[in-house]
């Protein structure tokens, strides 16, 4: 019973980090779009939003084991309909890959999913409350 209660929490916290992170991403084209952010800044808030989808979204999939298209989830931001985690995944994985391509970080977007020396570089300047959040 505590296993299918942990889940659900987890599940709930997944469908949160979604719309968190699709919320970081709108504000984010925003400024850009405004103009009223630098590109530095950009990059900076890129590499930030990058980690929060690797911890906040794909660490939490890899450790549940969740199917991809089969579970349902709600992301008001992203879709007024029940979709699938595979869509979500893919909405967020894209408009974020689109941004580090226009900044030229794409290489850096993958070795951050994946984990690698920007990851570990990145967790050094997230604050420990932000990192808590997720």
């Amino acid at each position: 019973m505590f296993n299918f209660l942990k889940t659900g929490q987890e599940f709930h916290r997944l469908a949160k980090s979604f719309t968190g992170i699709d919320a970081l991403i709108k504000e984010l084209s925003y400024n850009i779009a405004n103009r009223t952010i630098a590109e530095d800044e950009v990059v900076q808030e890129l590499y930030a939003l990058i980690y929060f989808t690797r911890v906040g979204i794909w660490d939490r999939l890899d450790n549940n084991n969740w199917p991809l298209d089969k579970n349902i989830i709600i992301v008001p931001s992203i879709s007024n309909k029940r979709i699938s985690i595979n869509l979500a995944l893919k909405e967020t994985h894209q408009k974020i890959l689109n941004l580090s391509i226009q900044y030229n970080i794409e290489d850096d977007f993958e070795e951050i999913m994946e984990k690698g020396t920007m990851f570990k570089i990145i967790a050094t300047k997230i604050p420990d409350n932000l990192k808590g959040a997720l």
